[in-house]
């Protein structure tokens, strides 16, 4: 008996197969993406995730926030708590095991905070008082490291994406400025290897021009024509990931300076990853989702 045949990018496959497969470059969306964000001190880091929507941001330093417009729903890890983050990282494995996430993206605030929180339950498990004094001095920075990956790990795999902010630790090679992070080279090198992308955020001023509508006076409505105005928001710097593990897919290739308002900024990185896919998918003669 013949079956119906359909054809997909001028193959032919039977209708049994063409309604459960598919194929095509079809990158995840950005919120299921790592990312790295860092920057100083008032840059916006925690400004720019809290844009987020549907996510949750797992905060180690600021139990209060004062940040406007949040989107997403954030979580204070208390340092005498040492169960509290397992937890809520439980609560996030349960939720993705029966398919009722909440949450789209975590967020990981900062992550020199959380490497202070793992650090004392280390301390408190082994009696130390210095992280150099646990299991031989590097079994200790070592601990710490694996702990945190495999947190990182376990929220991957059950399909969040996530964002992990840290501070900036400028430093210099050959005169010039090189983006470094406020953490141990252990746990630096471990969560920078698992993610897509490294955005340097500074906030920043551009002009704009702006329609200043119209007034009304004695004489008549008068039109106050175009201005330009100051707009604040973020100058984002993406990098490539050095030395990335072999679970970091190919990332889409989104410019290398980005800027965004302060408002919704995540909503503009986000279109400015649409329209990247959707340049790499006219690029291969596919038509766009």
């Amino acid at each position: 008996m013949s079956q119906k045949l359909e054809t997909i990018d001028g193959d032919k496959l039977r209708t049994d197969w063409s309604e459960l497969v598919t194929r095509g470059y079809n990158p995840a969306p950005l919120a299921r993406n790592r990312i790295a964000l860092v920057g100083g001190v008032g840059s916006g880091k925690s400004t720019f995730a809290a844009s987020i929507p549907r996510s949750l941001r797992i905060s180690f330093e600021e139990e209060y926030s004062a940040i406007k417009h949040e989107r997403g729903y954030r979580v204070y890890i208390p340092t005498d708590q040492p169960t509290f983050l397992t937890k809520v990282i439980d609560k996030l494995l349960e939720d993705a095991k029966y398919d009722n996430r909440q949450f789209d993206t975590v967020v990981w605030d900062p992550i020199d905070g959380w490497q202070a929180y793992e650090e004392q339950r280390v301390l408190a498990e082994f009696g130390k008082e210095s992280i150099r004094d646990v299991l031989g001095g590097k079994g200790g920075f070592d601990t710490v490291a694996q702990r945190m990956i495999k947190h990182l790990n376990a929220v991957y795999a059950a399909g969040y994406g996530w964002v992990a902010i840290a501070h900036e630790a400028p430093r210099y090679e050959n005169n010039t400025r090189v983006i470094g992070i406020n953490a141990w080279p252990k746990v630096k090198d471990a969560f920078l290897a698992k993610c897509e992308y490294i955005c340097y955020c500074e906030r920043a001023t551009r002009k704009v021009k702006k329609q200043m509508g119209s007034v009304k006076t004695v004489s008549g409505e008068v039109d106050l024509g175009e201005q330009e105005v100051a707009e604040e928001g973020y100058r984002m710097l993406t990098r490539d990931v050095p030395h990335a593990s072999s679970d970091v897919k190919s990332r889409v290739p989104i410019s290398a300076e980005i800027w965004l308002p302060e408002q919704n900024a995540w909503d503009i990185l986000a279109k400015e990853y649409e329209n990247a896919v959707a340049k790499v998918k006219s690029d291969l003669n596919e038509k766009p989702e």
